[in-house]
């Protein structure tokens, strides 16, 4: 099935969410339970909250065979051949079957719909892209954010976990179960990983011999995110015609932030520079799917990995400036003439747009907010009051406000005082 890239960005695009509830490939279970989790919690209403029209179409679970296929016998810790033992060779042929139909479920969605694919551990990123290829008609380019690189075979793997196969099987190299997927291969020259800080020497050499390019974290600390994901974007967009996806493993995030993942592995990502810098996919007319992996909820007790996941993918498939602006001049009455921009976050001095682009304030709003956005004092103190009472009008007092007028007089010598909206407020209450 072949699709045009300018309707999968359009104001009205389906957001089709896709759940693989696999962990086949990962030393663990957890990851799993995450569509599961994902979709009992705020999710879809985040997106559908920001415009897009959104649908959990389903979620694909392993087989019965599948199952007891993939169960983990015995983790080797040094290379080994998949003709060593039929271990590995059952486990590989568990995880391309699970692939194999998430691929099909991918590549039979309706034209007008964009993949939001939600793991499951990282095998599963073997069946998204080739089904992802097989909609478009042509390998998509595709920017890969994993603390790790992804790109073992079976012949050299370290840990025996499938998980660490599927971009080296994506790219064309491995165990022909999984290289086998129906589906156009990757471009290694439209290929690139970000946040990388742990592989073996064999991944390495295997990326480095395709030519696919790898922006560690000490590049990412050296240039900054914002820089790397400009020169990501210009990798994987280098066909315009075909298109581009991003496959997020949580595990490129610093797990003192999100802990919740299958493989933490320290000094990641800092997830607030990432969402920033995925805004800018909203401008982007051939992004075409969004994976996100390894999230595991049996870690994540207080949900602050799922804000997160929503966060990230709210950033990545929210509308963009000028649809926005567009709804804006629609529906809203005129008064101001709005520069061309549409904010969505504040920190201190700096503003960033609904296309990720980053501004100096020098408004301040009029100087209603000279001391900056999102202070974190300040936002203690609107929350803690707004949980007691938001608002009263002149009509009434509030417990705050006769204390806050004394405090307010002492300090400025004034003899009375009132906390107004505007100036003409403050003239006729002066008069």
């Amino acid at each position: 099935m072949t699709t045009t890239l300018g309707a999968l960005r359009a104001p009205h695009t389906l957001i089709s969410i896709i759940g693989a509830a696999s962990a086949l490939g990962a030393p663990h279970e957890g990851a799993a339970a995450a569509p599961a989790a994902l979709q009992g919690g705020a999710l879809a209403h985040h997106l559908a909250a920001i415009g897009p029209h959104v649908e959990w179409a389903e979620t694909l679970q392993p087989s019965a065979a599948e199952h007891a296929s993939g169960a983990i016998v015995d983790r080797p810790s040094t290379p080994v051949s998949h003709h060593a033992g039929t271990d590995m060779a059952r486990r590989i042929d568990a995880n391309a079957a699970f692939a194999r139909r998430l691929a099909d479920h991918v590549a039979a969605l309706p034209a007008d719909t964009f993949p939001l694919v939600l793991g499951g551990d990282h095998a599963i990123a073997a069946g998204t892209w080739r089904g992802v290829g097989r909609r478009h008609g042509r390998a998509p380019g595709l920017i890969w954010i994993d603390a790790h690189l992804d790109s073992h075979t079976d012949t050299t793997t370290h840990s025996g976990n499938i998980h660490g196969m599927p971009l080296a099987a994506l790219l064309g190299v491995g165990h022909p179960a999984l290289t086998g997927i129906a589906g156009p291969e990757l471009d290694p020259a439209r290929t690139c990983i970000i946040g990388a800080r742990a592989w073996e020497p064999e991944e390495q050499t295997l990326l480095a011999r395709l030519g696919v390019r790898v922006f560690t974290i000490d590049e990412v600390r050296a240039r900054g995110l914002a820089a790397v994901f400009c020169d990501a974007l210009t990798i994987a967009r280098s066909d315009p015609q075909a298109g581009f996806g991003v496959s997020l493993d949580l595990d490129a995030l610093d797990p003192q932030a999100l802990p919740a993942v299958t493989c933490p592995e320290a000094a990641g990502l800092d997830p607030r520079a990432l969402a920033d810098v995925l805004l800018s996919l909203r401008a982007c007319a051939d992004f075409i799917a969004l994976e996100i992996v390894e999230y595991r909820p049996d870690l994540d007790a207080s949900g602050r990995s799922a804000d997160w996941i929503a966060e990230f993918a709210c950033a990545a498939l929210g509308p963009g400036t000028a649809w926005l602006r567009e709804k804006e001049r629609r529906f809203g009455a005129a008064n101001y003439a709005p520069l061309p921009a549409v904010f969505q976050r504040g920190e201190g001095v700096w503003l960033w747009d609904t296309d990720g682009r980053r501004y100096l304030d020098m408004m301040s709003a009029y100087s209603a907010v000279s001391f900056g956005h999102s202070h974190p004092r300040l936002v203690d103190a609107l929350t803690t009051q707004a949980r007691h009472l938001a608002l009263t009008s002149r009509a009434f007092s509030s417990d705050r406000l006769p204390v806050f007028l004394e405090r307010l007089c002492a300090t400025f010598g004034y003899e009375r005082a009132l906390p107004v909206n505007t100036g003409l407020e403050a003239v006729e209450t002066a008069l």
